[in-house]
């Protein structure tokens, strides 16, 4: 479910986000998080440990635009989750005023 909300991110800013994931009842342990955006592709994830991985990103390495940050789960049997995402507006960086101009 995504909300109709986006989170604003903008320069200068770091988006955090924390995911968790079980493995299936017939495996013993998740094999990867991958994180991806709708504008970027797939992300780099940190932190990651046995149930949980952090997506720590800046501003300044997402395209400006709206995208849907995903994440998808694997166990050690290959079996995936479905995605589960966010919605995030990279603003763009606004060029200075010419001086003079109110």
């Amino acid at each position: 479910h995504l909300s109709s909300n986006a989170i604003a991110l903008q320069e200068g800013e770091t988006l955090e986000i924390i995911g968790q994931g079980q493995a299936s009842m017939i495996s013993d342990s998740i094999a990867s998080f991958v994180w991806s955006s709708s504008l970027d592709g797939v992300l780099n994830g940190k932190n990651t440990s046995g149930i949980s991985s952090t997506l720590r990103i800046p501003a300044e390495q997402l395209q400006a635009g709206l995208h849907q940050i995903s994440l998808v789960v694997t166990d050690d049997k290959g079996r995936q989750s479905l995605p589960v995402s966010v919605q995030v507006r990279r603003i763009p960086k606004l060029p200075p005023s010419p001086l003079g101009e109110c």
